[in-house]
């Protein structure tokens, strides 16, 4: 392996490239086989002797990325559409007057007659 690494350099580009490519490919395959060993794993719910593994119980319990991506927009928009009702509200019925005469009041007590 050391001597066709060696005259590696000596070949031709397309020779290259081809090898470069199943490196490549050899390495991402690795990579992907271990990410998937660690994602999804083989262990059950119960180990081989029949005892609960916590473990794999709280890996159900866990919500993935796009699951939690998924409720993270939907809050987001009940608060946007909640903020939009009361501003709706507040234009329908501005009660200015009623928050004058409160803040009035508050002026009056704190700073006297």
């Amino acid at each position: 392996m050391r001597h066709y690494l060696a005259t590696l350099h000596k070949r031709s580009d397309g020779h290259r490239k081809r090898f470069s490519l199943a490196v490549s490919g050899g390495i991402t395959l690795t990579i992907l086989a271990f990410w998937g060993m660690a994602t999804f794993g083989t262990g059950g719910m119960f180990s081989s002797d029949g005892v609960k593994n916590e473990v794999a119980e709280n890996k159900l319990k866990e919500v993935s990325p796009f699951e939690s991506i998924k409720m993270s927009l939907g809050s987001s928009y009940d608060a946007f559409k909640e903020s939009l009702t009361w501003l709706k509200g507040a234009f329908k019925n501005p009660g200015f007057q009623s928050n004058y005469d409160d803040l009035k009041e508050e002026a009056l007590e704190t700073y006297g007659r």
